[in-house]
C-alpha cells in the first residue's frame, strides 16, 4: 500500500446549504472533465499514450466522485434538519503549533521519565548481535538478533529517515521512542502488553537504533495472512480484534495514537496480536488533527472530505477496515468500502454471524459523529459473548 502525505478541499458540516450546494456541482464537474480528458477519440485507436493517461486520471476520478457523494449526503442531512442560508462563516486561524503533523514532538510533561539515548556504537556491538533482515518500515529496516547476555531474541530496527533525524537533533528524542514507552514501557513490561516493549535505543552517525523485544515463535500478521489465503474465520479474528480494541482504549488513555493499524504493523504469536511500528504515531489531542501520516488506504472518510480527523473515529474506522480484511481478504480498504463495493451479510461465503456484522457496520460509518467509540466497542455483544478458542497454528519465518 502506498503511504503518503495528503492534501484535500475541507468540507464542514456546518456549511450554509448554498456551499454545500456549489461544491457537490464543481465536483460532479470535475469527475465528467477528467472523464472526457482520458476518454479516446472515435477514429483513434487506443495506445500505450491513451492508456498511462486513464491509469493516471482513474483514481482521482474515484476521489472526485467519492467526495461528490459525501458532500451531496451533508446537503440532504441539512435540508432535512431545516437549515438556513447564511453568510459563510469566517475559518477560524490555526496556528502551526496546534495544528498536526505527520512528525509532530508529542508534548511529553516530563522528559526526563524516558531512558536516556545511548550513543555508543561499541556498546550496542557488546550487547547485541544482528542476524538477517525480516522485514522493512516506511522509515527503516527490520532485523532479527538477540541479547548476547542471554541470548534473547530481539527486533533490531534501524531509522536513518530525515524526519526521525531531524526530531533527535532538537528533541533529543524522537516520537516514535516516546509513544513505545508510553504503550508498552522498557524493559520491565517486556511481553505485558499488545505494543512491543523497547528494551534499548541508540543513536549512532545519524542513525537511531531501536532494540524491541522479538515474541518467539511469531511472525508478521500481513505473512500470516496471506499463507490463509488473505483471509480467516470470523472466530480466530475475534481473538485478535478483542485484543487490539483493549490495547487501543489503554493506548488512548496513555495518550498515544498509533494512526496506521494493518496487518503490516503487526506480529502474531499463537493467539496473541502484538503491534509495532509507531512512526507515524501522534499523541492524543482535543482539537481536530489536520495531516495525515499512514497509509492511504487507511485513511477515514472525514480525512478526505473535511482533511481533519480525530484519534478515536479514526482508530475506530481502521479496526473496522481491518475486520473486513481479516474476513474477506478486501486489499483497497476505504476507497472500496466508500464506493460501495463493500458487502456485508450473513448469507456471504464467510458465514458472518449477526453480531459480527453488526460490529463492522458500527466500525464503518462514513460519519465521525455518528461512529460507535473504542468503549462501545469494547462492550460489544461480538467481543464480550464468550466462545471456544481454537488452536491456530502457523510457521515463523523469524
Amino acid at each position: 500500500m502506498k503511504r503518503r502525505r495528503l492534501s484535500c478541499t475541507t468540507t464542514d458540516t456546518s456549511e450554509p446549504l448554498y456551499v454545500l450546494t456549489d461544491m457537490v456541482s464543481k465536483l460532479e464537474t470535475s469527475v465528467e472533465r477528467l472523464r472526457v480528458s482520458i476518454r479516446p477519440s472515435s477514429n483513434t485507436s487506443v495506445n500505450n499514450c491513451t492508456r498511462t493517461s486513464t491509469s493516471k486520471y482513474t483514481s482521482s476520478i474515484k476521489q472526485a466522485q467519492v467526495s461528490a457523494e459525501y458532500v451531496q449526503e451533508l446537503l440532504t442531512r441539512k435540508r432535512k434538519a431545516g437549515s438556513c442560508e447564511g453568510p459563510p462563516r469566517k475559518r477560524q486561524k490555526i496556528s502551526e503549533h496546534q495544528s498536526s503533523s505527520s512528525c509532530s514532538f508529542p508534548q511529553v510533561k516530563n522528559p526526563n521519565t524516558y531512558p536516556k539515548v545511548n550513543t555508543s556504537k561499541a556498546d550496542f556491538g557488546a550487547k547485541y548481535l544482528q542476524l538477517k533482515q525480516i522485514g522493512k518500515a516506511p522509515n527503516g529496516s527490520l532485523y532479527a538478533g538477540c541479547r548476547l547476555k542471554d541470548t534473547f531474541p530481539v527486533i533490531i530496527k534501524h531509522i536513518n529517515a530525515p524526519d526521525a533525524i531531524s526530531e533527535m537533533d532538537v528533541h533529543k528524542i524522537t516520537t516514535e521512542v516516546s509513544l513505545m514507552f508510553k504503550a508498552a514501557g522498557g524493559p520491565e513490561s517486556i511481553g505485558k502488553f499488545t505494543a512491543l516493549s523497547l528494551l534499548d535505543w541508540y543513536y549512532v552517525d545519524k542513525e537511531i537504533i531501536l532494540v524491541m523485544e522479538r515474541p518467539v515463535p511469531s511472525v508478521n500478521f500481513k505473512q500470516y495472512l496471506d499463507a490463509k489465503g488473505s483471509a480467516i474465520k470470523e472466530e480466530e479474528a475475534k481473538i485478535y480484534l478483542k485484543q487490539l480494541v483493549d490495547a487501543t482504549v489503554r493506548m488512548h488513555h496513555e495518550d498515544v495514537f498509533h494512526r496506521d493499524i494493518r496487518p503490516e504493523n503487526m506480529l502474531v504469536d499463537g493467539q496473541r496480536i502484538r503491534l509495532m511500528n509507531f512512526e507515524c504515531g501522534s499523541s492524543v489531542q482535543e482539537i481536530s488533527h489536520r495531516s495525515f501520516s499512514g497509509t492511504f488506504a487507511c485513511a477515514p472518510p472525514e480525512w478526505y472530505v473535511r482533511g481533519r480527523y480525530k484519534a478515536g473515529p479514526t482508530t475506530v474506522w481502521q479496526l473496522g477496515v481491518l475486520l473486513y480484511q481479516l474476513l474477506h481478504g478486501f486489499k483497497d480498504s476505504s476507497f472500496g468500502i466508500l464506493g460501495g463495493k463493500m458487502q456485508l451479510n450473513s448469507n456471504s461465503p464467510t458465514q458472518l454471524s449477526q453480531d459480527c456484522l453488526d460490529f463492522l457496520q458500527l466500525c464503518l460509518v462514513k460519519y465521525p459523529e455518528q461512529r460507535a467509540t473504542l468503549q462501545q466497542l469494547q462492550l460489544h455483544p461480538w467481543l464480550t459473548k464468550s466462545t471456544l478458542h481454537q488452536n491456530y497454528t502457523f510457521t515463523s519465518p523469524l
